[in-house]
């Protein structure tokens, strides 16, 4: 066999092997409670970094079906004001809910958990400036989701707030003292989960987490109109900051 005739082959495996795994990786995502609760696309995971950072947490965690644990995605909540807001992911596991906010940034990452804004620190070249940007202090975005959360559930469920950034970024100067919410990365992720379980196994639960998953599972099935309304009070929210 000549030598261009092995490398042809050779490449052709490696095509016909790629071509499987991503086969194989789209009819496992078909099948993942990801997928039948939000319906986005493999693609649109795969191409938006708000949804592939919801997506990671949920692989991060997914095992935790296997114990009747629950999960929703992109639930939306009534506010006071008719306004809505969102919570990217909920776990609810019979020694307490986690409400799990994803943000999928890069950077070195500043800010106090009393502080109402947070920066994000990018670098732009040798002999630049560092791209500064603000938002909003994500302790202080879950502690409200968590508010409108108790509106539908009561008061009696422990929910621990945990804000996931992601591992292309580095928590520079982050403080938070507040003993249930937590600012992690994604690889201190299960380990964070795993630890507040076991604790808390210690303090039973009588709570139905299917009856919880039946009250909020609606909240995740709205209407685009709904989902458009939520994102133009969001723009405006920005906007008006600036």
């Amino acid at each position: 066999m000549k030598e261009s005739q092995l490398i042809i082959i050779i490449f052709v495996v490696i095509v016909i092997c790629k071509l499987y795994q991503i086969i194989k990786e789209r009819t496992d995502y078909k099948k993942t409670s990801y997928f039948q609760i939000t319906g986005n696309k493999y693609s649109e995971v795969h191409n938006d970094k708000g949804k592939a950072g919801e997506f990671l947490i949920y692989r991060k965690l997914r095992d935790y079906e296997k114990t009747r644990t629950k999960f929703l995605f992109n639930c939306y909540l009534n506010k006071d004001n008719g306004q809505t807001t969102e919570i990217d992911v909920i776990m609810i596991h019979n020694t307490g809910m986690f409400v799990l906010e994803s943000k999928n940034y890069t950077g070195w990452i500043f800010g106090s958990e009393k502080n109402t804004n947070w920066t994000q620190t990018l670098p732009v070249g040798r002999g630049k400036p560092a791209q500064k940007n603000s938002f909003y202090n994500p302790v202080k975005q879950n502690q409200q989701h968590i508010y409108h959360l108790r509106n539908m559930i009561g008061e009696d469920i422990p929910i621990y707030s945990i804000i996931v950034f992601s591992d292309n970024c580095v928590l520079k100067d982050v403080s938070v003292t507040s003993s249930m919410a937590y600012v992690i990365q994604i690889y201190q992720l299960r380990e964070t989960i795993n630890a507040i379980i076991q604790y808390n196994q210690q303090y039973p639960q009588t709570y139905n987490v299917n009856k919880i998953y039946n009250t909020l599972y609606p909240c995740t099935q709205v209407s685009e109109q709904i989902k458009q309304h939520h994102i133009e009070s969001i723009n405006n929210y920005n906007f008006q900051r600036k």
